[in-house]
């Protein structure tokens, strides 16, 4: 009986697993990294409504699996069948991701190179945003990355359009003729990108141009407030005014920088302390403005008269939640007088990027939390997880280029003295303001705790 049942439930597996009528984005059997590379243009809610999973908890389709497509991705029958074009069409307009035919939107349907110098089929996620690999994808394999309308030409960083400025700043020229070719119209043949530079919250979605395009600024099934949520900037919705205190904003919105920082309690417990200053309203986002907690500043229910005590105490401890990271020490510092970029556009990808971080320490240092680094900083983000590579042979041009900081490199500094005992890594970035209060010393917290989320700063084997 256990062999039967056993026999029986591979036997199911194995009948769930397999696609059926419609193998688009498929090799083998199995669904292609490309397949779901793209954003549906309508939410991700909307399209598991309009197409539910083929069988109970059966899932949908990701790269490697074999899940069966939602049949009204392509049929027009319950339980699929013939295929038919107007199915196929509505789905990959709509909701190419959930139905795992991205491969046949118009950004990623097209031709790699006939003989392209590497496996296109292999091409990661993290490949296709990187300053690295980008040029070389869209080159040889732009199928793979969504590059198909581009033609070859791709900026090496993805944040370059934040602030085209940057394309006629002298100081600027090596990094954007390196790094924003497209943006900067630095590619053979082409003329800057002539983009207009209203001012409006930056959309928080990638997907943005994709949902206009098909209605999302315009459609009466999306409230303002969903459209304000993720394209403010894409579908020109000016935000609520901000009140009493303005602190981290600018032309009434708040700055990247406002909540860049980690808090130094925990997020659940902030919004105890912190309440939304009005039921649903959210709390501060870069490029929104919505009103921050009243308690962030004000002894007073509904704000009014900015108390110092308040302000304090927020900054102290909830300074993510209340929009105050900009107030904190290592955001709270002049950036350059005459930078060479724009420093209220930084984002916090360009934060943590190894081609941006070291430009950003020396011209914006309030931008990205390095007031306090001297304008000296890593260009990667994990260097002090092992210092034994600032003294191995093999590793001295990467820690000379991405690890100045750590290895002492920078000029006028000497190799960081640390001890080399080896630790596991931290596995939140909040480690080092969460230790500034106590949190490797205070009793309240088990090493258990302090081992899973901070062992390599509070040196928990």
């Amino acid at each position: 009986m256990n062999f039967f049942l056993a026999s029986l439930s591979i036997f199911m597996e194995i009948a769930l697993a397999a696609i059926v009528d419609d193998f688009s984005c498929t090799v083998n059997g199995v669904y292609t990294s490309s397949a779901t590379a793209c954003a549906n243009t309508i939410s991700d809610q909307a399209c598991a409504v309009f197409y539910p999973e083929s069988s109970p908890n059966s899932g949908f389709p990701l790269p490697g699996n074999s899940v069966q497509r939602p049949y009204k991705c392509y049929s027009v029958n319950a339980n699929g069948g013939a295929v038919s074009a107007d199915m196929k069409k509505a789905a990959i307009s709509n909701c190419a991701k959930t139905c795992g035919m991205c491969c046949l939107t118009p950004a990623y349907n097209c031709p790699n190179a006939p003989f392209p110098s590497m496996d296109c089929n292999s091409i990661t996620a993290s490949q296709c945003s990187s300053p690295i690999w980008r040029e070389l994808i869209a080159k040889n394999c732009p199928a793979a990355c969504g590059f198909c309308n581009d033609g070859g030409c791709v900026d090496g960083v993805t944040d370059c359009a934040n602030d085209i400025t940057i394309c006629t700043n002298v100081a600027m020229q090596d990094f954007v003729n390196q790094y924003c070719k497209k943006t900067c119209g630095r590619c053979n043949g082409s003329n800057p990108s002539k983009l207009t530079c209203t001012k409006y919250p930056g959309d928080s979605s990638s997907a943005c141009a994709a949902w206009a395009a098909n209605g999302y600024c315009t459609n009466s099934f999306y409230t303002d407030e969903t459209r304000r949520r993720y394209c403010a900037t894409t579908c020109k919705i000016s935000l609520a005014a901000i009140v009493d205190d303005f602190s981290c904003t600018v032309n009434g919105v708040y700055t990247s920088s406002a909540t860049a920082c980690a808090n130094t309690i925990s997020d659940q417990a902030c919004a105890v302390f912190y309440p939304e200053s009005s039921p649903n309203s959210g709390f501060p986002l870069p490029g929104n403005s919505v009103q921050r907690p009243y308690k962030c500043y004000s002894v007073n229910a509904n704000g009014g008269a900015v108390s110092a005590d308040m302000k304090k105490a927020a900054i102290s401890n909830c300074a993510k939640t209340c929009g105050m990271c900009c107030l904190t020490p290592a955001y709270n510092c002049p950036n350059a007088p005459f930078p060479s970029m724009d420093c209220n556009s930084i984002t916090a990808s360009q934060c943590s990027s190894p081609i941006w971080r070291e430009l950003i320490a020396k011209n914006c240092p309030a931008a990205c939390g390095f007031c306090n680094d001297g304008g000296c900083v890593d260009g990667v983000t994990d260097c002090a997880n092992d210092i034994t590579i600032c003294t191995n042979v093999a590793m001295q041009d990467f820690v000379n280029q991405y690890c100045k900081k750590t290895c002492g490199r920078c000029n006028g500094s000497n190799p960081s003295k640390l001890t080399c005992t080896k630790y596991p890594g931290d596995s939140s970035s909040a480690c080092a303001a969460w230790a500034a209060n106590g949190y490797c010393t205070n009793s309240f917290y088990t090493d258990e705790t302090r081992r899973r989320y901070c062992a390599t700063t509070c040196k928990i084997c």
